[in-house]
């Protein structure tokens, strides 16, 4: 705000993440260093605390003392918002078979995310709608650690890039479906405004493994053992982790598959000590396209290396955080979009991450609910019948 910033209303209307959360001022000025107890927000639902089972319930009530705004287009998070529900139940169920038959069963009314294997089954059903709310779906990579062999060697980053199958990847989540994935995926969300196919020149074609594995070991590696962290307690994420590593050790990487929950992976990845010291070498992850719109919002296109907040993997690029800078002084969309091709082609020589594909991802309810808007998961406006 040290100047004129045309781009605000993008930055507090950005979402799922991160987001404009006003705060009262007693809890805002909460030292940093402390953890806030209170949950409190100002829309048509309110958080009962008191009725949370960790890692089971989180439940939301009806808040009678907001009033939803009169009028406005319907669509994402805009428009009125009105609470239909007294009350809403948030259960969390690790099991998907036990998630789709308590669906079909009619002892819930919506699955945030059913699994792919599990969707014909729910198509067969009737009384259950499957539909897609965000066309922006997930965006998934593999993020290198680029402080620690064999990662810290660019020309070991960029020959690996031409081993990544990103169909593979895909249909290892979603089946062999091309409607359900797409690729190449670059360094922004296919089919927004940033989104290009400048420098996916390596992502194209046919995988040949063998000539892979000679650009590595021309390219100084030399065997050194890789640990790769997959949280597997994220269907999506596990399947891609197996992949990941089934495609290192084809070209001759020596991968230690670290298979391990998200919050212990979280704890690992900020390690910048060798791995003999309990380091790492590739974390997978993944993003909702939204996050892939642009680059203020995208952490994982930084060249940050490790200055104070940068993102684990530490990639260093003088010349990514350059045309970062220079995209939000764009005259214009076309003078962003020119800016954002640079940025994808400069990541292909980088590789501050590998991109792994978009897919698309369904939600499921029962058929009597109406009201659902684009977008995440939001509990207004939807009501039976």
């Amino acid at each position: 705000l040290r100047k004129p910033f045309p781009l605000l209303p993008d930055a507090l209307g950005k979402s799922p993440s991160p987001m404009c959360a006003m705060m009262p001022e007693r809890i805002a000025n909460t030292d940093p260093f402390k953890q806030i107890t209170e949950i409190i927000g100002s829309g048509p639902y309110r958080y009962v605390a008191a009725e949370r089972v960790q890692g089971s319930r989180n439940v939301y009530a009806r808040f009678e003392k907001y009033q939803p705004r009169p009028d406005g287009a319907l669509d994402w998070t805009s428009g009125p918002k009105v609470a239909h529900f007294e009350r809403v139940v948030w259960t969390t169920i690790p099991d998907a078979a036990t998630a789709a038959a308590a669906l079909q069963n009619g002892e819930q009314d919506w699955w945030e995310y059913p699994t792919a294997d599990l969707q014909p089954l729910l198509r067969k059903n009737p009384k259950i709608k499957i539909a897609f709310p965000d066309p922006t779906g997930g965006v998934e990579m593999m993020r290198p650690n680029h402080l620690a062999a064999p990662f810290n060697n660019p020309a070991v980053r960029r020959a690996f890039m031409h081993v990544i199958d990103q169909a593979e990847f895909m249909q290892a989540i979603v089946g062999d479906d091309p409607a359900m994935y797409h690729t190449p995926l670059g360094m922004f969300c296919p089919k927004t405004p940033m989104a290009s196919e400048d420098g996916l020149e390596p992502l194209r074609g046919k995988r040949d493994y063998g000539k892979v594995k000679e650009m590595l070991k021309a390219a100084g590696y030399a065997g050194e053992k890789t640990v790769l962290m997959v949280p597997t307690d994220y269907v999506t994420l596990k399947a891609l982790g197996d992949v990941m590593a089934d495609t290192m050790a084809r070209v001759g990487m020596n991968v230690d598959y670290v298979a391990t929950d998200w919050g212990s992976m979280l704890q690992r990845r900020n390690k910048k000590e060798p791995i003999e010291q309990g380091g790492w070498s590739g974390f997978i992850t993944g993003w909702a396209g939204t996050d892939h719109l642009a680059p203020p919002a995208h952490i994982a296109l930084r060249g940050n290396g490790d200055q104070a907040g940068a993102w684990p993997g530490w990639c260093v690029s003088p010349e990514l955080e350059r045309l970062r800078m220079a995209w939000f002084d764009a005259p214009n969309l076309a003078g962003q979009q020119d800016i954002c091709r640079q940025m994808q082609v400069q990541a292909m020589r980088d590789v501050p991450y590998y991109p792994l594909g978009q897919y698309q991802q369904p939600t499921a309810y029962r058929s009597d609910l109406t009201g659902m808007l684009n977008g995440f998961a939001t509990f207004w406006n939807v009501k039976r019948g």
